[in-house]
């Protein structure tokens, strides 16, 4: 059984290549099975993806959390471990694999310990406003831009506008940029 993993630094990235008698939490246990192993590596990590070697979608999914502040490990399995990947929930937008209640295919992003799904899940997560919440819950990101509320209640004034337009614009600029490059890559 051979799993490759990757964490990645700011915009650059190392690849490292682990061995039974590394001691961090990416430690792998040759007496472990796929399944334990993977398990264990959601529970331990608060946000991973699990991919294929070269897969665009996932190099679009770390773009995306990139650009949010957050860069999750990267797990990359071979093809036969793939199959060992927890179910998917009915909530997957782009998992159809979650009717038979068969295991999910790669890029598979968790966070928390909850299977998002792949891509187009993670895209519309972002997009719906939910994903920055999920982010400051598990605890990855501390402090969300535009978030702190004065105490005094005003009528709102043109700079608090101001960054929600400004906010909004980005947000969607984002969006459609990643699901554009995914799209026309795949």
């Amino acid at each position: 059984m051979m799993m490759r993993t990757n964490n990645f630094y700011g915009e650059g990235g190392v690849r490292l290549e682990l061995t039974p008698s590394t001691t961090s939490p990416l430690a792998i246990d040759v007496t472990e099975s796929t399944e334990m192993r993977i398990q264990r590596l959601i529970s331990e990590n608060p946000i991973v993806i699990f991919t294929r070697s070269s897969c665009c979608m996932c190099h679009v999914m770390k773009k995306l959390l990139s650009a949010i502040g957050v860069y999750p490990t990267v797990i990359e399995l071979e093809e036969e471990e793939i199959s060992a990947l927890p179910p998917s929930s009915a909530g997957d937008l782009d998992d159809h694999h979650h009717v038979n209640n068969i295991p999910g295919d790669a890029p598979a992003v968790f966070i928390g310990g909850t299977r998002v799904g792949g891509l187009e899940s993670l895209v519309a997560l972002h997009l719906s406003g939910r994903l920055v919440p999920k982010l400051v819950e598990v605890g990855v990101i501390t402090h969300v831009r535009g978030s702190r509320r004065k105490k005094k209640k005003k009528k709102r004034n043109l700079q608090n506008n101001w960054w929600a337009r400004k906010e909004r614009a980005e947000q969607s600029k984002a969006a459609v940029a990643l699901v554009g490059f995914g799209a026309s890559n795949l």
